[in-house]
């Protein structure tokens, strides 16, 4: 005899295959996130790309300051400032763009940041 043999045994076997993906799929996908993780805080340099930083505005540009150091970001490469009601994004032409959280600054410092960055790349420009 053969499987095929049975008209009820092949979505009977559909059916537990299902069944087992339905509660095995969610122990996995956070087993798999967990992993992803725990693996990027493991790497020094990932752990400082996800760490807290400390952006002022300097002579020059803005100052970042990080786990691994400072970098000096000029006027001239940046090339936007975008302000939403809750953050700030800050567009350069090479790095990454940086999003500042209005919540995680002193709501005077945010306001005089926000408005002194467009002023600096004004001037830099002309």
């Amino acid at each position: 005899m053969y499987w095929w043999s049975f008209p009820r045994l092949p979505p009977l076997i559909f059916l537990v295959v299902g069944i087992l993906a339905f509660l095995i799929y969610p122990v996995f996908f956070d087993w798999s996130i967990r992993r992803k993780v725990s693996a990027a805080y493991r790497d020094e340099n990932k752990r400082a790309t996800l760490s807290t930083r400390a952006l002022r505005i300097i002579d020059g540009g803005l100052q970042e300051i990080s786990g691994l150091g400072e970098t000096k970001i000029k006027w001239d490469v940046i090339s936007s400032i975008t302000e939403a009601p809750t953050y700030a994004i800050i567009s350069t032409q090479s790095a990454p763009s940086m999003i500042i959280p209005e919540n995680r600054v002193s709501r005077d410092d945010y306001k005089t940041f926000v408005m002194e960055c467009p002023q600096h790349c004004r001037e830099n420009a002309a």
